[in-house]
C-alpha cells in the first residue's frame, strides 16, 4: 500500500473509492468541479491528482507543481496530459483503459445496428404520428465487411463482439503486425480502403492521429461506408465527414464524441459545424457517454487502486 499522501480529487469519484483512500491514511482535497483555470492555480500542496479529461496538465504545470508525483486518470484518454513533461518531471501517469472497453465495444454495436435499421429516426417519425416503412429499410450486419482502425483494449472488444453478427472483420493497427489479442495478423490499410463497408475508428488522440480522418481518408474507400467514431473526437476531421456525406462516401455517420465537447465551446471555435453535425439526417450522435456505464465506471476505479497499490 502507498504511503500516506495529499491527493487533490478533480473529477466525481464513487463514494466507495473515497473510503478507501480515506482508510488508507490518504489526505483527500475533493474538488469535482475544479475548472482547468483554477486547477493551475491550486497551490502545491498535494503529491497526487485524480483528473477528468477536461482539465490540461501542460508543461507549465508540472512546472509550477514540483510536488506532484502521480496522475491518476480513469479511463484511457491521455492527450490531456503532456507525457513527456511528466516523464521529465518524475510523475508517474496511471489510467485504466481496460476498464471501459466493454462499455464501448456495446456501445459501438448498439450505434452501429441504430444506424443500419434506422432506429433515431424511425422512433421520431412515430412520435410524429407518422408510419413510415420503405424508406426505413435498413441493412443486415451479416456478411458486411468492417474495417477496425486500432486494435487496443477497445478495438479488440469491438471484434469480438462482432463475431455473433457473422461480420467480415479486418483489424488493422499500424504498430501490431500480430494482434495477440485476437490472434490475427494486422489488415492492411490498403485492405480496408478496398473492402471496408462499415469503419469505426479506436485511436487514441496525438500529433500522429489528429483529423486521421481526413478527406483523403475518406477518398480512399473504393465502397460507400457507414462510419463510426467512439473514440476521440480529434482524429476526426468533423467537415471532412460532412463533405463525404454530401458526395456519398460515407452513408451514414454515428459519433459518441465531437473535436469539442463540451458543445458550447463550439461557440468559438466553428458553432457552423456543430449545428450541421447535430441536424444533419444521416448522423446519430450520442454525448460521449459509450464508456460511461455504472459498471465501467466501477471498473475504472477499481483499476486505479489495484495498480497503484499492487
Amino acid at each position: 500500500m502507498s504511503p500516506s499522501k495529499t491527493i487533490l480529487i478533480a473529477d466525481d469519484s464513487p463514494q466507495w473509492f473515497l473510503d478507501k483512500l480515506l482508510e488508507a491514511g490518504h489526505t483527500l482535497i475533493y474538488e469535482p468541479e475544479l475548472t482547468n483555470e483554477q486547477m493551475h492555480a491550486t497551490l502545491n500542496n498535494y503529491q497526487v491528482v485524480l483528473i477528468k479529461s477536461a482539465l490540461i496538465l501542460n508543461r507549465s504545470f508540472f512546472e509550477n507543481h514540483s510536488e506532484l508525483k502521480l496522475i491518476l486518470r480513469p479511463g484511457s484518454g491521455l492527450d490531456n496530459i503532456d507525457k513527456t513533461a511528466a516523464l521529465e518531471f518524475g510523475v508517474e501517469i496511471i489510467n485504466t483503459p481496460e476498464g471501459n472497453c466493454n462499455a464501448v465495444g456495446e456501445h459501438v454495436v448498439g450505434l452501429l445496428l441504430n444506424m443500419a435499421n434506422h432506429i433515431p429516426k424511425a422512433i421520431h417519425e412515430v412520435r410524429n404520428s407518422k408510419w413510415i416503412r420503405e424508406e426505413n429499410r435498413g441493412f443486415e450486419l451479416e456478411g458486411k465487411t468492417i474495417g477496425i482502425i486500432g486494435v487496443g483494449n477497445t478495438g479488440t472488444a469491438v471484434y469480438k463482439k462482432l463475431e455473433g453478427f457473422d461480420m467480415i472483420r479486418l483489424p488493422h493497427d499500424k504498430y501490431k503486425p500480430w494482434i495477440e489479442t485476437i490472434k490475427q495478423n494486422s489488415a492492411s490499410l490498403n485492405e480496408l480502403f478496398e473492402r471496408a463497408e462499415v469503419v469505426t475508428l479506436h485511436l487514441p488522440l496525438n500529433h500522429e492521429t489528429r483529423h486521421y480522418a481526413s478527406s483523403q481518408f475518406f477518398s480512399l474507400f473504393k465502397k460507400p461506408i457507414h462510419f463510426i467514431n467512439a473514440s476521440r473526437g480529434g482524429v476526426l476531421d468533423e467537415n471532412a465527414l460532412l463533405h463525404a456525406l454530401e458526395t456519398g462516401k460515407v452513408l451514414s455517420a454515428a459519433l459518441d464524441v465531437l473535436e469539442f465537447e463540451p458543445p458550447s465551446i463550439y461557440q468559438t471555435k466553428g458553432l457552423e459545424t456543430f449545428y450541421k453535425l447535430v441536424n444533419h439526417p444521416k448522423i446519430i450522435i450520442t454525448p460521449h457517454i459509450a464508456g460511461w456505464t455504472h459498471e465501467a465506471k466501477f471498473k475504472m476505479f477499481d483499476g486505479l487502486l489495484k495498480k497503484w497499490w499492487k
